[in-house]
């Protein structure tokens, strides 16, 4: 478990980095963080890692506190950081046993360590190539190995993803979540799907304040903007006469946009039950109304996201 409590970091000179941020995280959890970037995001994670003290307040790892007792909390702690720390001249076999072994792996058991983790890692055509030789999706792969080796209990993951394709993407959001059971693990990212993918709960920052956190579901529940509609429309199509009927159909319906030959409209949720039955209208009325296609979409991470960029936090 993963407690920071009122916790505050600022630097010389400039503007608050994290501002009393209070978050739980739980054993088998994965919690996203989510903001833009200097949002507080790294800088929360350094703080609870050590690399950085916080100003005032603390956070407790496992019951330690990240003030006081630093060596227990890194002696449960696995880290990804943003950029790869490898060495060049270290095969994949060697940092995964070198981290192992740091992290209190015995010997015997080493070797068992390092084999699970190049097969979960996918990375067993590349057990005996030196980082340097690596590609940078294979070495973010390979900070992850690292981070999760000997079953590190509090797991931190500054964007895992950055800059694997996306097929790799995937394959890494299997590999996190095989290994959450009995650990607490946090990540950062600037990926929507993936937060709303990973997250058992996801915490938005902006300002260095927690804006929102809560489940995926929840927040889309609380903090949605409702369904999204899209038409495709013919040269033909009077926009108003379109809005016309769609307003009729659903009260609270609204025209958000027009882009080349597309219409966008916003459908309330609290009309749902009306919805099956302006598909069935719009697909009778096609012709009529100059429409080529029409489709509809469900409130994204996305949508809850860009709800909060740009807000005043106070």
């Amino acid at each position: 478990m993963c407690t920071p409590r009122p916790t505050h970091k600022n630097f010389p000179g400039k503007k608050v980095a994290v501002d009393n941020l209070t978050l739980n995280m739980f054993e088998g959890h994965i919690t996203a963080l989510l903001g833009h970037n200097g949002a507080g995001k790294t800088t929360t994670m350094f703080m609870l890692t050590g690399f950085f003290p916080p100003t005032s307040g603390t956070a407790f790892i496992n019951g330690y506190d990240i003030r006081k007792e630093l060596g227990s909390v890194r002696a449960s702690l696995g880290l990804c950081p943003q950029h790869d720390v490898l060495f060049d001249t270290l095969t994949v076999q060697q940092h995964l046993s070198l981290f192992a072994k740091l992290k209190g792996c015995p010997s015997s058991r080493v070797k068992q360590e390092v084999d699970t983790m190049v097969r979960e890692t996918g990375l067993e055509a590349k057990r005996y190539a030196l980082a340097g030789t690596l590609s940078g999706g294979q070495k973010r792969r390979l900070s992850v190995g690292i981070a999760l080796i000997n079953g590190s209990k509090v797991v931190i993951l500054d964007e895992p993803t950055s800059g694997v394709d996306p097929s790799a993407r995937r394959q890494m959001w299997d590999l996190l979540q095989r290994h959450r059971a009995g650990r607490t693990l946090m990540l950062s990212t600037h990926f929507m799907d993936e937060a709303d993918a990973l997250g058992n709960r996801i915490a938005i920052m902006a300002d260095g304040k927690l804006v929102c956190c809560g489940s995926p579901m929840f927040l889309k529940k609380l903090y949605g903007t409702g369904y999204h509609l899209y038409i495709v429309k013919t040269k033909d199509c009077e926009e108003a006469k379109v809005t016309r009927f769609i307003q009729k159909a659903v009260p609270g319906a609204k025209f958000t946009k027009e882009m080349k030959a597309e219409l966008f409209y916003l459908l309330p949720d609290d009309q749902l039950s009306r919805f099956v039955a302006l598909f069935r209208a719009l697909e009778a009325r096609k012709e009529d109304l100059g429409i080529l296609s029409f489709g509809a979409s469900a409130t994204t991470m996305e949508d809850v996201f860009l709800r909060f960029v740009g807000l005043d936090c106070n």
